[in-house]
C-alpha cells in the first residue's frame, strides 16, 4: 500500500521519536514480504518484538486487526512475539485474535486495536 505509515517506536525507548518505518502498516495490509523485508534488513533495524504505534498497539495486534493469519503466524513462530503483550486500553494480543464481530469485513473473528 502506498497510503499513509503508522507512526512507530521501539518500545525499550519511549522517548524515541515515532517514525513512519513501515513494520506496522505492512502488518495492517497482510504483506509478509515487506514485514519480512523490513525484519531482515539491519540498516533498518525494525524489531517486530519490540515495534508499538503511540497506543502500544503492536505489530501482531495490528495483523490481527487486518485479520492476516500468514502474518501472524510468522510474528508468533518465526519472530517470538509476546503474546500477552498489552496496548494503552489493556488489550491483549491473544484478546484480538479471538473478539468475535458482528461487522462483515472482520467477521475471520479478528479486529482491529482500539485507538
Amino acid at each position: 500500500g502506498g497510503g499513509k505509515k503508522i507512526l512507530e517506536r521501539d518500545v525499550r525507548n519511549p522517548s524515541s521519536f515515532p517514525t513512519a518505518v513501515g513494520g506496522l502498516s505492512a502488518c495492517l495490509e497482510g504483506n509478509l514480504d515487506e514485514v519480512q523485508r523490513l525484519a531482515s534488513n539491519p540498516q533498518i533495524g525494525w524489531e517486530p518484538k519490540f515495534a508499538v504505534d503511540k497506543h502500544l498497539n503492536t505489530p501482531l495486534m495490528w495483523a490481527c486487526g487486518g485479520g492476516h493469519k500468514g502474518v501472524v503466524t510468522w510474528l508468533l513462530e518465526d519472530m517470538g512475539v509476546d503474546i500477552a503483550a498489552v496496548n494503552k486500553v489493556k488489550e491483549e494480543n491473544c484478546q484480538l485474535i479471538r473478539r468475535k464481530t458482528t461487522s462483515g469485513s472482520e467477521s475471520n473473528g479478528m479486529a482491529s486495536p482500539k485507538l
